[in-house]
């Protein structure tokens, strides 16, 4: 037995492991429990018994805790996405995607388009472009470089024993910074060479920066810390306990002055980075805020939030609600944006990428047959770089 042919008569599997695997069994029990409350029709299954069929499941997800729960061949997560994908209405809206699939996509770009060789062997969780290098992370426990123009593999990155969720460059410093499952944040150069592996977090590393002078990492955890540390030596500068729900994104606000961190509760704080106080906090979504980005026009800025509720939503940096987008019909994934705003794409689990250009007014949109997982765009906004969950790239020319 196999994934694929478990999925032919079910729409939602939720595979499990038994006593034998400790805490496995409290979580997938736990697991079931939340989808037999929601009123869903799944199937259950143990892949202890059947070594072939629980390497077919980890090979699919990237993954190798449980439970783990897929929806139409597509894996969700685990214990700690499950009750969030269920209130969110997500589950909802994918079992509903026939009838939201039927008739052409609106104004969409079927490919082929550019894509790169040598690809991961796991979903791709990261991307940014350091000037003419594109870097890439994955669920492989790789970081790869490739040249932006010819799309050539430059490097391969190891050091990381788990999914690479997470990346940052500074490019006038020749420095990246990567946040891992495994709990640390690695500072290479762009040689490959480990500077630091810097740790403290206590649970999965989701979102690193770099300040634009290359002085400081900043790293975001599941475990609800923000934590500062100087790039030159890997020593702690700052930690901030936020005292809520896990970090999903962070991003850079008020001259770089503070630390704006997007909540799995939908919540978003922004702190100080000299003085580790809390300057704001407010609800932005009713759920997880998978995706993050700051704005910085010629007579303001904006924050860009992205949810589990398939919306993104502009913030003045004060917390006001500006305007909302609503052209994605399942979960986003990630956003990108030109330094200047001209150019802001997303990605989501309706296997879109959605380019607007706000100089011209113009909405662009991409089909992909596979589930994208990151983007970024180019500093010059031409160029948008969409990671697929089957480990590809592909280039997307947006001007």
């Amino acid at each position: 037995m196999t994934l694929a042919d478990l999925t032919r008569g079910n729409r939602i599997l939720l595979f499990t492991r038994s006593h034998r695997a400790g805490n496995s069994a409290g979580h997938g029990a736990r697991a079931i429990g939340y989808l037999e409350t929601y009123g869903a029709t799944f199937l259950a299954v143990d892949v202890d018994p059947d070594r072939d069929l629980r390497a077919d499941v980890e090979s699919n997800s990237g993954w190798r805790t449980y439970p783990q729960l897929f929806v139409d061949g597509e894996f969700i997560g685990g214990s700690f996405i499950i009750p969030e994908f269920l209130r969110s209405g997500e589950l909802h809206r994918i079992l509903t995607r026939d009838d939201m699939h039927r008739g052409p996509w609106p104004h969409a770009d079927h490919g082929p388009f550019p894509q790169a060789s040598g690809e991961h062997r796991g979903p791709i969780w990261a991307l940014c472009f350091s000037r003419d290098v594109l870097i890439s992370a994955s669920a492989d426990h790789t970081i790869q470089l490739r040249d932006r123009t010819s799309a050539t593999l430059l490097r391969t990155l190891h050091g990381h024993s788990g999914w690479v969720n997470c990346l940052a460059a500074a490019p006038g410093h020749d420095l990246i910074a990567s946040g891992s499952s495994d709990t640390t944040v690695r500072v290479w150069d762009t040689n490959g060479c480990v500077l630091h592996v810097l740790q403290g977090h206590r649970r999965w590393v989701n979102s690193v920066l770099l300040t634009p002078d290359g002085a400081y990492v900043i790293s975001g955890s599941a475990d609800g810390t923000i934590r500062v540390w100087r790039s030159d030596t890997g020593t702690p500068h700052l930690t901030i306990n936020t005292g809520l729900s896990p970090i999903w994104s962070l991003v850079l606000v008020d001259d770089l002055s503070q630390i704006a961190a997007a909540h799995a509760d939908g919540t978003v704080s922004i702190w100080s980075m000299s003085t580790a106080a809390n300057v704001l906090r407010f609800r932005a979504h009713g759920s997880t805020i998978t995706s993050m980005a700051h704005i910085r026009r010629p007579d303001s800025s904006a924050l860009m939030t992205a949810s589990y509720d398939a919306h993104m939503i502009e913030w003045t940096d004060a917390g006001h609600h500006v305007r909302s987008f609503t052209e994605h019909r399942e979960r986003i994934w990630g956003i990108a944006s030109s330094p200047d705003g001209a150019v802001i794409a997303s990605i989501g689990a309706d296997r879109r990428a959605i380019v607007r250009r706000s100089d011209e007014g113009e909405v662009r949109e991409f089909l992909f047959s596979s589930s994208p997982t990151s983007c970024a765009l180019a500093a010059d906004g031409r160029v948008l770089a969409v990671g697929l969950h089957t480990g590809s790239i592909l280039w997307l020319p947006v001007r």
